[in-house]
């Protein structure tokens, strides 16, 4: 993308392997490993939308629950492998995840051509053919939208002429490198309706930062970025009140319960929008929607909101779902048992992600009243689930607007914002030797004295052996969930497997050395 991730963009993966010496004959020499973005489209199946070196993928962390699994062929070898959380399940703000027939995920993969496929359990999702040889940099890669359209299934939706401007940086000073750049792209507005556009960007853009400077001074770590993209109608579509807008992006309000989620309508929709970010050289992909109505919903690096009086508010919460990969905390809706760094399923201390910023003499679940007010423990109702989900503070942004992130929030911005590595050797995981012995358990770090091997935690049934890295599992207590042996050296789902970057950083797995022999 546009927005790397983990992935986290999305997704903080790497796979054991790499290229032959030099790679295929282009002109040029392709590295040992490439990051790409990937459509998952339940109409069309899997395609990928580009190919780039891994200095430009962006160290986002993971949105959701390792769900998919992918695995790169050549006939029946199969060179690499690993998991991704199914970008295709949105934050939905309404009291529960939505699904969506389609979305974007991140992956590194060896410079190897095969077939990349994507499995859902035992049912083949789709495949493509990967060619490392097509790796193109974002300065190579122009993202021309082409005149007939991209491939929308009601029209063609982003039309040649309709970008009406280069991105404009708004507010911020820092370079590319050290700051966090989110580009705000105008969704509903008419051509003659593109300097509103602007006075709303700015005026959320300032509210944001002011927001993101009352706990810690990081509003000046965020440059914003504006583009103008005219639409042929005003506003968004409503199904609620049947109405239809076309629109650049064809954002619509969901239905019914789910109507303040904003959202693509169609896979095409997201496409365009993560196009413009990776051409821009984005973190963070903002739409805009030219509507007053309260909406937002977000995905791995991109998020929609609208220009109510709640914005900014809005924004600043879409960030932690997009940036950080965290959870709604609110207790209402269908409860959903999936881990997140701020979501654990279990009030014992061993088994709560962040049980080392928790007192000795803090109760376990802690009592939902003032007195523990700014107490970080395990208050119950988070995920949407009103029983069995804990919280790490009493309230939180991530819960309601107008209040400032729980600590343990507070904390994943500051681990993203202190191992910021753009530009700079790329992929890995945000996660460094100043992290280990915190407070905080970061799995990521393979032995942090922070993390308990109690079991439980964050996702599956908390048992070694069930597929899903839970939160205080470590890829050395249970390589079969977290480590390279799971999967012939192919899954590393907290960052690499061990290349040179992440020796440097000390993300190695565990099991590096005896598993495939290098560490």
């Amino acid at each position: 993308m546009l927005t790397r991730h983990h992935f986290l963009a999305l997704v903080l993966l790497a796979a054991c392997g790499s290229a032959d010496e030099g790679g295929p004959d282009t002109g040029s020499a392709v590295p040992d490993e490439v990051a790409l973005d990937v459509l998952i489209d339940d109409a069309t199946g899997v395609s990928i939308l580009a190919v780039y070196p891994l200095e430009e993928w962006r160290p986002l962390a993971a949105g959701g629950p390792v769900l998919l699994e992918y695995e790169l062929r050549d006939g029946d070898q199969v060179l690499a492998s690993g998991q991704v959380a199914d970008p295709r399940v949105i934050n939905s703000e309404t009291g529960g995840e939505i699904v969506m027939s389609f979305g974007v995920a991140s992956l590194r993969l060896p410079a190897d051509a095969g077939d990349l496929v994507f499995l859902e359990g035992t049912s083949e999702l789709g495949r493509v053919a990967f060619d490392p040889s097509e790796v193109r940099t974002q300065e190579e890669d122009d993202a021309e939208i082409p005149e007939s359209g991209i491939g929308m299934t009601r029209s063609p939706l982003l039309r040649k002429g309709d970008v009406k401007s280069k991105p404009v940086r708004l507010l911020g000073s820092l370079s590319k490198k050290a700051g966090v750049d989110v580009l705000v792209l105008a969704e509903g507005y008419k051509n003659g309706q593109l300097g509103k556009f602007r006075s709303n960007a700015k005026s959320i853009a300032r509210s944001f930062r002011s927001i993101m400077s009352r706990q810690r001074r990081y509003g000046g770590r965020f440059n914003i970025w504006v583009q103008d993209v005219s639409s042929r109608s005003s506003g968004i579509d409503d199904p609620d009140k049947d109405r239809r807008a076309d629109t650049a992006f064809d954002v619509s309000f969901g239905k019914g319960k789910s109507h303040r989620c904003t959202w693509f309508n169609t896979a095409g929709g997201e496409k365009a929008a993560r196009a413009l970010g990776r051409k821009a050289g984005a973190d963070i992909v903002v739409v805009l929607a030219n509507t007053g109505g309260y909406g937002g919903c977000a995905n791995n690096g991109v998020f929609v909101i609208t220009h109510d009086g709640d914005g900014p508010w809005t924004m600043a919460h879409e960030l932690g779902h997009a940036l950080l990969g965290l959870a709604d905390e609110y207790d209402y809706g269908t409860c959903s048992h999936k881990g997140h760094p701020n979501v654990g399923f279990s009030s014992r201390r061993s088994r709560i992600p962040w049980n080392g910023s928790i007192g000795v003499g803090t109760p376990l679940p802690t009592p939902e009243t003032n007195l523990y007010w700014t107490t970080v423990g395990a208050f119950e109702g988070a995920n949407y689930c009103r029983t069995g989900a804990f919280r790490p503070q009493l309230n939180c942004l991530m819960r309601e607007l107008h209040r400032g992130y729980c600590r343990i929030c507070l904390g994943r911005l500051d681990r993203y914002l202190a191992t910021l590595k753009k530009n700079a050797g790329g992929g890995g995981s945000p996660c460094g030797e100043e992290l280990r012995g915190d407070g905080q358990c970061d799995t990521c770090l393979g032995d942090d004295p922070d993390c308990d091997d109690g079991g439980g935690g964050g996702g599956g049934d908390g048992s070694c052996g069930d597929g899903t890295c839970a939160q205080d599992e470590t890829d050395a207590e249970c390589p079969a969930d977290c480590g390279c042996a799971a999967s012939s050296c192919g899954i590393s789902p907290f960052g690499c497997y061990c290349d040179p970057d992440c020796a440097a950083s000390g993300d190695c797995c565990a099991d590096a050395c005896e598993a495939c022999g290098s560490c």
